[in-house]
């Protein structure tokens, strides 16, 4: 797939803000995150380079750390949910139309 630089080319949807695991890489072996979350070591590695969707980093900070997402991330927490949280207004002008 190749990429064009054509301003008259706009994304259909926007990336959701991905948080990043660098928190939590920084703690703990990706072997150890690896056995917790039930996935391979390329995965954690995969989220250490790109981050993660608020629900992934939500069990990433439960299963691994012991604590919430928001006490992890703060405020930026809530960004990765912003999208979720737009969703019913939209559907609700979609309805009024």
């Amino acid at each position: 797939m190749t990429s064009t630089n054509d301003p008259r080319i706009t994304p259909v949807r926007p990336r959701p803000y991905r948080l990043p695991v660098t928190p939590i890489v920084e703690n703990w072996p990706a072997d150890h995150i690896a056995k917790v979350m039930h996935v391979s070591k390329r995965t954690v590695q995969r989220w250490a380079h790109s981050g993660v969707d608020g629900w992934t980093g939500d069990r990433l900070a439960v299963k691994v750390c012991g604590v919430t997402g928001y006490s992890l991330w703060g405020d930026e927490f809530n960004l990765a949910f912003d999208e979720i949280d737009e969703a019913p207004e939209a559907a609700e002008e979609l309805t009024l139309l």
